[in-house]
């Protein structure tokens, strides 16, 4: 037997967006040929295989966009009273108008237009304004007021450069928006401001990381006019990477893909995910690892801090998102732009090229960066842990299907890595105060922990009715 799909052919040559029909046979094999042959109900060798996609159920969204409403603004109802509690600059006061753009920007998602061309254009009112307007405007005052507040940048340039992220993406990144919508009927100036606006977004981050790096340059002893080593230089190079993966990945890698030519060919391909890579790791993930060991380093007596382990995860984490990035997704993008150039869009898009033999060396050479990324980044974790006197740590995954949840976790031995024990448990959903029950007397069974009555009391109670 066959079954039909329909696809839309967009490596044509002429200017339109086929929809064809293609027909798909299975070789279905009896894993028993003999009791096939006498009739019997038998397995394929290869059965014929749906994945339905766990899509949130249409009656829910409202309920789910509203939940995300509400938690938003208790969000920023508390952040909003402690910036006006607090000493009122005009850093602040940016940081807070961006979280509240953030929430009024989101409100667009309840408005869904049956017109396909207006509904993506509030689409990308949400998911490109947020991006490339509020999160790159907090990023850079984040970024500001942590350099600020530790004397790495002065305050006039760090406001200088505050105020030239607002214009830019206040106003630059509404225009930058056009770069998403180049094929839903956008005129040809839209195509061309949008591409410029969207990558001149970066130009103040990148201001800022340079001021930084002058800093670091100079010396900490030097700016600080102290004999003590400068307490939060990792904390600063994370920061610093923040703004040069902010130019390279979201600058220079972004405007790669977002002139409309380039984008008629490559949208969609490993480009995409090269560009959304290096931008999201490199900017919000070392932005969030800088933070981090910003207030480490408050709670971490001086004497016990693990200064070279956080050099080492500062540069395992920058060396393998670069090891994947230039060994593998940068030159596989560029083979599929180049296939879909000459051969077409589809056959670029097809398994035949993304399982060929060149995309599998190119997947399989990006191992060790991920393996350079993987342990030096976890390195400086398992450091703290022995420096805050941890002895194991809890990890693991939750995963739910239908009304069950199953959760898998490993007890693993905080200085060694060595694992201690593997814990499986599972319970309906509605039950989920049991199965955090059951977890926790796991963990205390395979510490052999001496619990006092009140807690065996607390662990063993009976599951709610």
């Amino acid at each position: 037997g066959f079954f039909a799909i329909e696809r839309v052919n967009y490596g044509l040559d002429e200017q339109k967006a086929a929809t064809q029909r293609f027909i798909r046979r299975w070789r279905l094999e009896p894993k028993d040929p003999a009791a096939y042959a006498r009739g019997e109900l038998v397995e394929p060798v290869k059965p014929i295989v749906y994945y339905v996609d766990p899509a949130t159920p249409e009656w829910l969204k409202p309920w789910v966009k509203a939940g995300i409403v509400v938690a938003a603004l208790i969000f920023l109802y508390n952040v909003s009273l402690t910036v006006l509690k607090g000493r009122k600059t005009a850093i602040s006061t940016i940081l807070l108008l961006g979280l509240w753009g953030l929430a009024l920007l989101f409100l667009f998602a309840f408005y869904n237009p049956h017109n396909l061309a207006l509904d993506k254009m509030y689409w990308w009112f949400v998911v490109h304004l947020w991006v490339e307007d509020f999160l790159e405007l907090f990023t850079t005052v984040m970024v500001a007021y942590i350099f600020v507040m530790l004397g790495v940048v002065r305050e006039r340039i760090a406001l200088g450069v505050v105020f030239l992220d607002v214009i830019l993406y206040s106003a630059g990144g509404v225009i930058g928006t056009m770069h998403h919508l180049y094929f839903s009927g956008t005129p040809v100036e839209h195509m061309a401001l949008g591409a410029f606006f969207s990558a001149a977004e970066v130009i103040p981050l990148t201001f800022l990381t340079v001021e930084a790096w002058t800093f670091l340059q100079l010396g900490a002893r030097q700016q600080t006019r102290s004999s003590a080593p400068f307490p939060h230089r990792w904390a600063v190079m994370f920061l610093v990477a923040v703004g040069f993966w902010n130019f390279l990945g979201a600058g220079i890698f972004g405007f790669l893909i977002n002139l409309p030519i380039v984008s008629y060919y490559e949208i969609g391909t490993a480009l995409t995910a090269n560009h959304g890579h290096a931008a999201m790791m490199g900017v919000y993930g070392m932005l969030a690892i800088g933070l981090a060991m910003f207030c480490l380093r408050y709670l971490i007596p001086a004497d016990r801090w693990p200064e070279k382990w956080a050099k080492i995860s500062f540069w395992s984490l920058n060396i393998g998102l670069a090891w994947m990035v230039f060994v593998t997704l940068l030159p596989l993008g560029i083979l599929q732009l180049w296939h879909s150039v000459n051969d077409g869009y589809f056959e670029a898009r097809s398994l035949g090229f993304v399982l060929s033999s060149t995309n599998r060396l190119l997947e399989w050479g990006r191992m060790p960066g991920d393996l350079i990324f993987i342990v030096g980044g976890l390195i400086f974790f398992a450091a703290l842990a022995g420096v805050l006197d941890v002895d194991v740590m809890l990890l693991g995954t939750l995963l739910s299907s239908g009304d069950q949840v199953r959760v898998t976790a490993q007890l693993v031995h905080a200085r060694s890595g060595t694992l201690v024990r593997a814990i499986t448990t599972q319970s309906a959903a509605g039950d989920i105060f049991q199965l955090q029950d059951s977890l926790a007397k796991s963990v205390v069974d395979s510490l052999a922990l001496s619990l006092t009555a009140a807690d065996e009391g607390r662990i063993n109670r009976d599951a709610p009715a």
